[in-house]
């Protein structure tokens, strides 16, 4: 009997890739060829996310600057509001000043019979007293005489009768060329005036018991 030959597997040797590495081979291309597509399709979203991002911190600057300006107009409106008010508060003072200059002050005396000093001067009763404006009367509350004069043991007199004038009075020899005459008024105000009390007494100016 003869030997079975021996079996040749040549035929079963053909050098095919195995189908496993086959199948990854695809896979691998499939994935490439996604990832291409989807990088396709991001790139232009990310362009537009970065114009977008651009625009946004360019709306952003131009905010921060509308609010820096806002910002320089409220400190200019608060400049101009206190200048306002710094205005009105000088117009009224000055509307108040005016008002209580449009106050006189008035002065008579009277001579006492029969009365000298010591030094052989006549005596004589002076009085004095302000000229209110009707529109005024209301508001004043207190008027004060400061007799600048070293013969006064009283320098100071004041009246709030504003029935006679807020009169006030004293008995001396002489008058005075000056009085500081300050009025106060039921606001608060305290504002001088100075009468010519020897000038008020004599139109020449001349102390007329002199």
């Amino acid at each position: 009997m003869t030997s079975p030959k021996a079996m040749d597997n040549s035929s079963q040797r053909p050098a095919a890739f195995p189908r496993l590495v086959i199948i990854q081979i695809a896979i691998s291309v499939v994935a490439v060829a996604v990832l291409i597509a989807v990088v396709l399709q991001i790139s232009p979203l990310i362009e537009k996310k970065t114009e977008l991002t651009a625009e946004i911190a360019d709306k952003n600057a131009e905010i921060a600057k509308h609010n820096a300006r806002i910002e320089e107009l409220g400190a200019l409106k608060k400049s101009l509001q206190h200048q306002i008010e710094q205005l009105a508060d000088q117009l009224q003072e000055q509307e108040t000043t005016s008002r209580i200059q449009s106050i006189k002050g008035q002065a008579r005396s009277r001579r006492i019979k029969d009365s000298t000093t010591t030094s052989g001067r006549a005596l004589y009763d002076y009085t004095l007293w302000v000229e209110v404006p009707t529109e005024l009367k209301a508001e004043v509350r207190k008027v004060q005489y400061k007799f600048d004069h070293p013969s006064f043991s009283r320098s100071t007199l004041s009246s709030s009768n504003a029935a006679n004038g807020f009169e006030v009075g004293y008995r001396g020899w002489g008058c005075l060329a000056v009085v500081k005459i300050t009025i106060f008024l039921t606001d608060g105000t305290i504002q001088p005036i100075y009468f010519k009390m020897c000038q008020g007494l004599a139109p020449s100016g001349r102390d007329p018991h002199g």
